[in-house]
């Protein structure tokens, strides 16, 4: 009776074990070994010709606690992309709906300026940030200077190891797997030292919040999730004359709007839109998210004022 129990609990135990492998994902299960290298980050930094006084401020404050985590989220990720039509739930047009009528005024002066409808902003900003409930732990400073270190030999073996083995486990091919995380981890270090130059110019205006600085594992931040570079590019105040704080709804609308209208945003021509949205995210399913949520908030909900439209009409 007592081997008869010990089994049947065992086997109770080993069934709930792999149920709940079963329910993570393939990048969640991978573990990245290899550690950050402040001495590599910051030669590469001045060979980069960084400003010695900024590459203190990185070195001071970076973070290496959160290198593996980082690198594997940015690395690996590919493999397994999230999809975003999860987020078109129930809960999410009711929140919009919410956002939309707490900041009537921003949205109404930015569908006027920029000809991008709320529900589409609201939208967007719920799949990016829960509109600002959930906009990012990690140091942005130390993110990309995490990102950088992609192209270290010791980094990039296990990188390359690691993808092989997840594709091996769900029986896909992996015959040019290598070279592609070779140009994978070149372009997104590349790009991590763009991004650090364009957070370089932010230090010389606010060293404090650049330092202090808290967002994606891919370094956006605040409630739109701008990169640096976007946020030189496309961030805009509400009010003329002010500088854009991205953790300000009205600054936060104001920057989607700007940012949609810059990039080809069409009030009738569904191809636009989507390229619009997917210079945001170059992710299809990202698009779709935000077009068929910003229908499902307009549904049952009046325009404001005569002004909010429907993404598509």
């Amino acid at each position: 009776m007592k081997s008869t129990m010990t089994r049947f609990f065992w086997l109770l135990f080993l069934s709930l074990t792999l149920l709940g492998l079963q329910g993570m994902t393939q990048t969640q299960a991978i573990t990245v070994t290899s550690s950050a290298d402040i001495q590599y980050l910051k030669k590469i930094l001045k060979q980069k010709k960084f400003t010695p006084r900024f590459i203190n401020a990185v070195v001071k404050n970076y973070e290496p606690e959160s290198f593996a985590s980082v690198i594997r989220l940015n690395m690996l990720g590919f493999l397994n992309p999230p999809q975003h039509s999860v987020l078109v739930t129930d809960e999410g047009v009711v929140k919009s709906q919410e956002f939309i009528e707490n900041n009537k005024k921003a949205f109404l002066k930015v569908e006027r300026r920029d000809h991008v409808p709320s529900s589409v902003i609201a939208a967007l900003l719920w799949v990016e940030t829960k509109q600002g409930k959930l906009t990012g732990k990690y140091h942005v400073l130390s993110a990309f200077g995490h990102m950088i270190q992609a192209t270290r030999k010791d980094v990039l073996k296990e990188l390359i190891f690691l993808a092989i083995e997840s594709e091996k486990s769900k029986n896909r091919p992996t015959q040019n797997l290598a070279k592609l995380m070779r140009e994978r981890a070149k372009r997104k270090s590349n790009w991590a030292l763009d991004q650090l130059k364009s957070l370089e110019r932010l230090y010389k205006k606010d060293k404090k919040m650049t330092e202090e600085l808290l967002g994606s594992f891919a370094g956006a931040f605040g409630i739109p999730q701008f990169i640096p570079s976007s946020y030189w590019t496309y961030a805009k105040a509400l009010k003329p004359g002010k500088v854009a704080d991205l953790y300000n709804p009205d600054d936060a609308i104001s920057s989607v709007g700007h940012y949609l209208k810059k990039e080809g945003w069409s009030t009738k021509r569904k191809k636009r839109q989507m390229k619009a949205l997917m210079h945001y995210n170059n992710s299809q399913d990202y698009a779709e998210s935000i077009l068929e949520l910003s229908e499902k908030i307009i549904s049952d909900q009046k325009p404001a004022s005569g002004d909010a439209s429907s993404a598509n009409e």
